[in-house]
């Protein structure tokens, strides 16, 4: 009697990796099997097992076949496009939602209640605050000390971020950067609540906004991504080169070590802020008038 061959068990969120897409003339994609093959003018081609993809960003255009569509899609991976100003051009797939998602009537409870979603906001703010600090702190800001004893404002915490680049780094280099790891931490949010089995299609603050959750989430975990535009830019080569070349250079594999590998380092701190996060959203403990989860 023959013996079926066991499915390969899927691996830890932590061992998936992120598939970077860089649009240029006379690169190709295409689906060999379970991998796709990306060939790149000037270099061996890579094959790609897609079990060891979390995650596929494509900067400019790229040509992505229906098949490696498919393949992605059927494994829940985010699919996010970004131009060359760091605007997010679409999540063409995003992971679907669990099919016994965690704590969805709980969730159900809070964005029924404004009571509740009030509690929320103040949570997300907690904790976006801890993590502002932790960027201080990070970029060695000489205003840490102050912003732990008398506070700070939103707009005091982006001036002291702004104060710490480099005094001629033009505006415009800045707000591409940040609009681009703003994407880039949308589809890692995306990536992480599926893998926590929560449906992040719907937000607790405004149950109505597309990805409302992801988004949520994101906007609370931004500041752990600071210091990677803070430290880019106070680089005087990093400057000169983004302003001629633009964002294609910052996200370049031969450039990865300015740009995105700093972003990749912020994974385990990313993962447990969002751990943390998680973990006090599911165990909120005010009275909710839709009763507690179980």
């Amino acid at each position: 009697m023959p013996h079926s061959v066991p499915p390969a068990a899927p691996l830890p969120e932590e061992d998936l990796r992120t598939l970077y897409l860089v649009g240029r003339e006379g690169v190709r994609v295409k689906r060999e099997g379970a991998s796709v093959a990306v060939t790149v003018p000037g270099r061996a081609q890579q094959r790609v097992p897609a079990r060891r993809v979390g995650r596929v960003i494509i900067f400019g255009d790229v040509t992505l076949p229906v098949s490696a569509l498919t393949l992605f899609s059927e494994r829940g991976v985010p699919i996010t496009f970004i131009d060359a100003r760091g605007r997010t051009r679409g999540i063409l797939v995003h992971p679907n939602p669990p099919e016994d998602p965690r704590g969805q009537g709980w969730f159900r409870s809070l964005r029924a209640d404004e009571v509740s979603r009030r509690q929320v906001r103040r949570l997300f703010a907690a904790h976006r605050r801890r993590l502002q600090l932790g960027a201080l702190a990070a970029i060695g800001s000489p205003m840490l000390a102050y912003a732990k004893a008398r506070g700070m404002r939103e707009n005091d915490y982006q001036e002291w971020l702004r104060a710490a680049v480099r005094p001629d780094t033009p505006r415009e280099p800045i707000a591409v950067i940040r609009r681009s790891l703003r994407t880039l931490l949308l589809n890692w949010c995306g990536r992480a609540l599926t893998a926590a089995r929560i449906d992040g299609r719907v937000g607790l603050v405004d149950p109505h906004r597309p990805l409302g959750l992801a988004e949520e989430i994101a906007n609370t975990l931004y500041p752990i991504c600071d210091p990677v535009w803070v430290r880019l830019f106070r680089k005087k080569d990093a400057i000169r080169h983004f302003v001629t070349e633009g964002l294609e250079w910052a996200i370049s594999p031969r450039h990865s070590r300015w740009f995105i590998a700093p972003y990749e380092r912020q994974g385990p701190r990313l993962q447990k802020a969002f751990d943390h996060l998680l973990r006090d959203l599911l165990t909120l403990p005010w009275d909710i008038p839709y009763g507690r989860h179980a």
